[in-house]
């Protein structure tokens, strides 16, 4: 019979009673599986760089944080006359969007990104902006992983990036200026707080506050229905029981208040107005229900639609997550992983507007469900790790293909640089002319941002100054 007990390190007991390796085990910890993790450490941040190399513009969704970012770096933030100066340069006292959103997430990557931006240029400015978001969010997926791999083992890690990797959503959204990209890096470690660590027990309760601390730091600051996610996962700890309702309380209500005190005094000052962002979106979508204007979808959108393609490979949710949700050894970390993600989920369902960007932030933890079904099954049949393995190459097939259709979706950016390139070689415009363009609808939601049409600044182009407004629609 199996044994009941939870996985310890990656040991999975089979049905004799014995562990079993294939010749296609990735279990091993020599040489070759040394470079295997270092390539595999890698590949997350490499394929970001590569999503955002082949599609460098932005869409409309985007379009708050990226022209926020720009604002911050070009004009700065004055200290006197205040709301005259704000007002006269910043595009969002112009195009404020259906709701305000926090400057926090811009604050932050203007100020890592001047540096760089001074060293490589400012035509270089968005790209390098969007860079260092994407490679945030590829931090936070190494120490998932990294978590991963000292809760259940190596061959779990190794199946989790290369799940991962091949999944396409995650690694083209990571770079984009997406609030809900801001608050993913920040729930992803969370959710690598919450994995165990079977060497040094006595360090889960600052795991557990850490983990409350990024929630809350994600909800309070960059999307509030990260609340739901933190509430379903402390009720399942709860009814383990693996925390107290004691141990939560304080750590909760603390960083609730820095969170606060981080963005109402920022966003207030930005916006000229008392605000805390995530306040009035709540009230926006929830309350007054208006994020149905943007469309509606069934209850079961994410079941059905959404978290099929965030997984892509379909072993994954029809195959690994159930088997690792069957099997008596595999089953207390899997429901750990698995019943926080999906309730969270069907919880959120009940909001009529629904985006697949809504629920990135259970990818991680249903794609590790799925990496401790691939480790334990690659150990019981070799046919079914090659079966695996090629079902991991085909997703990655898939993704690149969706990635090549999806860079195709920027007509605006695409227009835009290649105006900026044919007028600074042009003997009819003189470097650093302002050259007045009309910028339509289409162009402005489609990859027109500030960035582009400054992107000579001090680098020998024609600075365009687009005379159709940037328009962006908020789709929250």
């Amino acid at each position: 019979m199996a044994s009941q007990k939870a996985p310890s390190g990656d040991a999975v007991v089979e049905e004799n009673g014995k562990n079993s390796a294939s010749g296609l085990s990735l279990d091993s910890n020599g040489p070759g599986m040394r470079l295997l993790d270092t390539i595999l450490s890698a590949s997350i941040p490499t394929l970001i760089l590569i999503h955002l190399i082949i599609a460098p513009y932005t869409k409309v969704e985007e379009s708050f944080n990226i022209q926020a970012t720009h604002d911050v770096l070009v004009y700065g933030t004055p200290t006197s006359n205040i709301h005259s100066k704000l007002s006269n340069t910043y595009d969002h006292f112009t195009f404020p969007g259906a709701v305000p959103r926090t400057f926090v997430g811009p604050v932050l990557l203007a100020g890592i990104s001047q540096p760089i931006i001074l060293l490589f240029g400012f035509q270089h400015a968005q790209f390098i902006v969007r860079a260092l978001l994407g490679l945030f969010n590829a931090f936070s997926l190494h120490i998932f992983t990294r978590n991963l791999r000292q809760a259940y083992g190596p061959a779990t890690a190794r199946w989790y990036l290369l799940l991962q990797s091949s999944q396409f959503h995650v690694l083209f959204y990571a770079s984009r200026t997406l609030p809900n990209m801001f608050a993913f890096g920040l729930t992803t470690l969370a959710s690598s707080y919450l994995l165990p660590n079977p060497k040094n027990n006595k360090s889960t309760p600052r795991r557990q506050r850490l983990a409350i601390t990024m929630f809350v730091f994600a909800a309070v600051i960059f999307r509030s229905e990260v609340a739901l996610l933190l509430a379903t996962n402390l009720l399942y700890l709860i009814l383990l029981p693996a925390i107290s309702i004691e141990q939560i309380i304080f750590p909760f209500l603390a960083f609730f208040v820095i969170a606060l005190a981080t963005s109402v005094p920022i966003d207030s000052y930005f916006w000229q107005k008392p605000l805390w962002p995530e306040l009035w979106g709540f009230f926006y979508n929830v309350v007054e229900k208006k994020a149905s204007n943007w469309g509606t979808s069934p209850w079961y959108y994410y079941f059905i639609s959404a978290i099929p393609r965030l997984l892509v490979n379909p072993l994954s949710y029809t195959v690994l997550i159930p088997y690792s949700l069957y099997h008596p050894a595999l089953s207390p970390a899997a429901k750990k992983l698995v019943i926080p993600s999906l309730l969270f989920v069907a919880i959120y369902s009940l909001q009529p507007h629904k985006e697949a960007r809504f629920i990135f932030y259970v990818v991680p933890s249903l794609t590790a469900a799925a990496a401790l079904g691939a480790a334990a099954l690659s150990r019981k049949s070799q046919l079914f790790t090659i079966v695996l393995f090629g079902s991991v190459l085909a997703s990655f097939a898939i993704s690149s293909g969706m990635l090549l259709v999806s860079s195709l979706n920027y007509p605006g950016g695409e227009a835009l640089s290649y105006l900026a390139t044919s007028l600074a070689g042009s003997s009819s415009t003189n470097p650093g002319e302002v050259v007045p363009i009309h910028a339509d609808v289409l162009s402005c939601m489609t990859g027109v941002t500030l960035f582009g049409s400054s992107a000579g600044a001090g680098s020998g182009f024609p600075k365009l100054e687009p005379d159709g407004g940037l328009i962006f629609h908020d789709g929250r």
